[in-house]
């Protein structure tokens, strides 16, 4: 259990990692 969670959280912050540099790219963009 405590491993699922561990790879749950890594995909998490993968997830919110590329989120933000997408919206960093955007914010370029318009810019």
């Amino acid at each position: 259990l405590e491993e699922k969670k561990n790879e749950l959280k890594k995909k998490l912050e993968k997830t919110l990692k590329k989120d933000k540099s997408h919206t960093t790219k955007i914010s370029s963009d318009e810019d």
